[in-house]
């Protein structure tokens, strides 16, 4: 997501350089203004509540979209699959994606997180996914005849079968970025942290739908969804720094 306040962000910038300077009508004049107007944007009521307000909000919402999904749509192998495994792995990436969500939605009054801590924390969630994706499913403790039918075809018969389970991740992810954007403040690792959680709420919505216990299948297209998310807000940041600005600051 671009920058969205460059008016304010310049305004800020033309104070913090010369912070011993007396500012200047124009200076001032030009500050009030831009501050003005971000609060009068309409994203400004939803970033003024307070941050255990907007992380509540922010985490309901997209509770209600991912397990909405995962109920309307769920699998149909729930009277064989073992019910201690599937809350185990609801509960783990549940818990990572609230992690997410609240350091996305950390105050401007705390510290920005160093960058180490955040992309540890990325790592983190992409190796949960991968973990879940890498334990096989339980088809060796049913019989045989059984697993195809209950559990899916063992494994996909090509790889595009794993594309509808991908698209399903993408558009359940989408909105939990768009969400987690919408009440952020503006700190930096951000972006990445809203990827990262909507790369979460996609695996958690797969874990409710998807019967397949095929490992390659839940790599393709299951794991994979929180790279996808990184690689895509880094190819968008990447065009954005090569865009020619439409403004430039006053000397």
């Amino acid at each position: 997501m671009t920058d969205e306040r460059p008016e304010l962000d310049r305004a800020l910038a033309d104070v913090a350089d010369a912070p011993t300077r007396e500012l200047d009508a124009s200076s001032f004049t030009d500050l009030e203004a831009a501050i003005a107007k971000e609060n009068a944007a309409p994203l400004a009521s939803a970033r003024a509540m307070p941050t255990p307000t907007r992380v509540l909000v922010a985490t309901v919402l997209v509770g209600l979209g991912v397990f909405g999904f995962g109920v309307s749509a769920c699998r149909h192998d729930l009277d064989v699959y073992p019910a201690s495994r599937l809350v185990t792995e609801v509960l783990f990436l549940t818990l990572a994606l609230c992690g997410t969500l609240t350091l996305a939605l950390r105050p401007l009054t705390r510290p920005a997180l160093r960058s180490v801590a955040v992309w540890g924390w990325i790592l983190l969630t992409l190796a949960l996914a991968l973990l879940v994706a890498l334990i096989p499913g339980p088809h060796a403790a049913m019989a045989p005849s059984a697993a195809p039918e209950v559990l899916g075809p063992v494994p996909p018969a090509r790889w595009t079968e794993t594309l509808p389970c991908m698209w399903i991740g993408l558009l359940v992810g989408v909105p939990v970025y768009l969400v987690a954007r919408f009440f952020d403040r503006g700190h930096r690792a951000s972006p990445w942290l809203a990827a990262a959680g909507a790369g979460l709420a996609g695996n958690l919505a797969l874990a409710l739908h998807c019967p397949s216990g095929d490992v390659a299948h839940k790599l393709t297209a299951h794991a994979s969804l929180g790279i996808i998310f990184l690689l895509c807000l880094a190819l968008a940041r990447a065009i954005e720094i090569g865009l020619p600005s439409k403004s430039t600051r006053r000397p």
